[in-house]
């Protein structure tokens, strides 16, 4: 399998991810640097004859180790804020989508995926509608066509020509649905178990039927051998 090499698919999508985890990290680095800068200076500040940059990491966490630990827990909240809402624009339409696949997986065409402005993946949601619409279309398209061959069937008389017609009609429609069910790609099983491969397996005693409907005779079977020269009578 090759390994993928062009790493900016969704640029859209990419850089702004790229310019939001940026701007947090400079947010974060600005925050640390002026509290750093604070605690020097007081402890500059309040020791005579000053402190060395050797000692003043130790003094400042001997005297103001809360302060620290305040900043960093300040910082945590920070990224954890942005990265709560940041991440809402995916897991929320992530959430929609697989909800609105399993809606399809159960037979249910009867909505459509509508995601905030705001939000990621509307190329997948737009993706999704299309594909809901085809299958809307496919089906009723299946149903008008059934409804045609349930009037053809409820029309068939004994006459011979109106048979042949209601037939014929009936052929047309069902190559219609053979076309249209080809239009979806189906697992071996179903492809072998399809109306195709059923016509091909037709019996024999409907070929009678089958000649009587096209106006021809029935084939009669053929005679049976006479006994052989000496054998027994009945």
């Amino acid at each position: 399998m090759s390994q993928r090499k062009n790493y900016f698919i969704e640029k859209g999508m990419q850089s702004k991810f790229i310019v939001t985890l940026l701007l947090l990290i400079f947010l974060v680095s600005v925050i640390t640097l002026c509290n750093v800068y604070v605690i020097y200076e007081y402890v500059q500040n309040n020791f005579q004859g000053g402190v060395s940059n050797e000692g003043f990491f130790s003094v400042a966490f001997r005297l103001l180790g809360y302060r620290l630990f305040l900043i960093g827990l300040v910082n945590i909240i920070i990224v954890a804020i942005i990265g709560v809402f940041y991440s809402h624009q995916f897991a929320g339409p992530s959430y929609k989508l697989e909800k609105s696949i399993r809606q399809i997986a159960q037979g249910d065409l009867s909505f459509k995926v509508t995601l905030r402005k705001s939000d990621s993946m509307h190329n997948i949601a737009e993706s999704l509608n299309v594909m809901v619409e085809n299958f809307s279309n496919s089906i009723r398209k299946a149903g008008e066509l059934t409804n045609q061959i349930k009037e053809a069937t409820g029309n068939l008389a004994t006459d011979d020509d109106v048979l042949s017609k209601s037939f014929s009609t009936m052929k047309g429609i069902v190559g219609e649905l053979e076309d249209l069910i080809a239009g979806f790609k189906l697992m071996p099983k179903d492809v072998s178990t399809g109306p195709r491969a059923s016509a091909d397996q037709e019996p024999e005693s409907s070929k009678p039927a089958a000649d009587a409907a096209a106006g021809q005779a029935p084939t009669a079977p053929p005679p049976s051998p006479p006994p052989a020269a000496g054998g027994p009578t009945a």
